[in-house]
């Protein structure tokens, strides 16, 4: 059956919903299971990530793989396996148990985003592929918000494995729905992709990459450790997550604004001024964490400074200038982004051991200064090869 690129990027959409809430849904119980299985600050960032080991070596063969095969049965194939070690997790009877079923858990979230991106570049041109890494980026982060909130409340009253539970459900309807609506084997590549020769013009391309991997690193050790920094001033397991959600609606709002900045306007100083915000908001986080109003405003702050650099990298950077296969392109790209997210967890984990939890978010501030440096180089670059 034909399907327009509408109904498939919104059924992309709706299937990085259900793929990246069973991602991070370990976060949002994160505090029931350091109590539950004893763990330290070091093992809670390594449950939490470990999925994303898997994904490093995993995406870029996946996406190199979505040229040659069909893509339906790739992507349900990846959601099953992500249904599959959902169950697996929430039957964990010991720490290293629910290790290994995250661990392969990471192997099923391996096919998605390689293919989805590779998938979105593809069906849309410039002028609209802003708006449409911004819908897709944005439906992920709406499913870490959903699953922050329904997971938070759940808990509260059924313990951790309910939600996990619904929501490996939730992952084997997905591979259904992805085998209806992909039905195609691999996509064209006659769409021509700018070819870069310049040797400048690729140093400044692999300072954008390394940004991106800081982005990510941000964002992995916000979604480690907050819920942690919140639960040291708030028991309730459902404020914690709602807070969280916070992080995340304003990440939503932020794509979708970012997608349009991109289409219609000037992206430099928009990227100079949410760098500088994601600096500060980390600081003002750990400085007023008794204040609700303020950590209010200090979460909302970083879920947008952080989710805009998504759309921005994806489409305007990675999008109209890299050539070569689509799918292998986003899987190394979201590769190295989730080695650095990995890393910079546990080391993150590490320090908050040694010197507090709160020390994780100014190790996020350090890191988003460096991320600021590189972005005014890649703009002072711009401005000299304009003269």
């Amino acid at each position: 059956m034909s399907r327009s690129p509408y109904s498939r990027l919104a059924v992309l959409s709706l299937t990085h919903i259900i793929n990246d809430a069973n991602l991070v849904i370990l976060s949002t119980v994160i505090p029931l299971i350091v109590r539950e299985f004893s763990l330290s600050y070091t093992e809670a960032g390594l449950a939490v990530n470990i999925s994303f080991l898997s994904m490093i070596f995993l995406q870029v063969l996946f996406g190199h793989l979505s040229g040659k095969t069909n893509l339906g049965y790739m992507l349900a194939l990846g959601l099953f396996i992500i249904g599959l070690c959902g169950f697996l997790t929430a039957l964990a009877n010991s720490f290293y148990m629910l290790l290994l079923a995250q661990l392969l858990m990471g192997v099923g979230a391996s096919f998605y985003h390689p293919i989805a991106y590779g998938l979105t570049r593809y069906l849309y041109d410039e002028g609209a592929r802003g708006k449409a890494f911004g819908l897709v980026t944005s439906s992920g982060d709406l499913g870490v918000l959903l699953v922050f909130i329904a997971s938070g409340v759940a808990s509260v009253f059924y313990g951790w494995r309910l939600p996990i539970i619904i929501f490996s459900f939730l992952a084997i309807v997905a591979a259904i729905l992805s085998l209806r609506y992909f039905d195609l084997k691999g996509w064209s590549q006659e769409k021509e992709v700018k070819t870069i020769k310049d040797p400048s013009i690729i140093k400044v391309l692999v300072l954008i990459l390394i940004a991106y991997i800081l982005v990510v690193s941000v964002n992995r050790i916000s979604y480690s450790y907050i819920p942690l920094i919140l639960a040291e001033y708030v028991s309730n397991q459902a404020v914690i997550n709602l807070n969280i959600a916070t992080l995340t609606l304003f990440g939503i709002i932020s794509g979708l604004v970012s997608g349009v900045v991109i289409d219609r306007y000037n992206v430099s100083l928009y990227t100079v001024i949410v760098t500088v915000l994601m600096v500060v908001s980390p600081l003002i986080l750990i400085h007023y964490t008794s204040n609700p109003f303020l950590v209010f405003f200090s979460l909302a702050l970083l879920g947008f400074v952080i989710y805009a650099h998504k759309p921005i990298i994806y489409s305007y950077i990675l999008g109209g200038s890299i050539s070569g296969s689509f799918g292998t392109i986003y899987g190394l790209t979201v590769s190295l982004g989730m080695v650095g997210g990995l890393v910079a967890s546990i080391v993150a984990g590490v320090a908050a051991d040694l010197y507090g939890i709160n020390f994780t978010m100014v190790i996020s501030s350090a890191v988003s200064t460096i991320v600021l440096i590189i972005y005014l180089y890649w703009l002072s670059t711009i401005r000299r090869s304009k003269r």
